[in-house]
């Protein structure tokens, strides 16, 4: 069965996990999930309430 999943770090801490958590755990830098800033405003959506679109960036050591 082909591994269709990666493995990326959804942490408000962002990009401080691969510094901080990823040796102590003994993982690989791994890309990060960039959480959008909250807006006063919500912007139309099809996801389901309480759901957020956020992007996956690479980071790179």
């Amino acid at each position: 069965m082909e591994n269709r999943c990666e493995l990326v770090w959804a942490t408000t801490g962002e990009s401080e996990a691969n510094e901080c958590l990823a040796p102590l755990l003994g993982l690989p830098q791994l890309a990060v999930v960039t959480w959008p800033e909250p807006s006063e405003e919500p912007e139309p959506s099809a996801l389901p309430p309480g759901l957020t679109r956020a992007e996956t960036t690479t980071a790179r050591p």
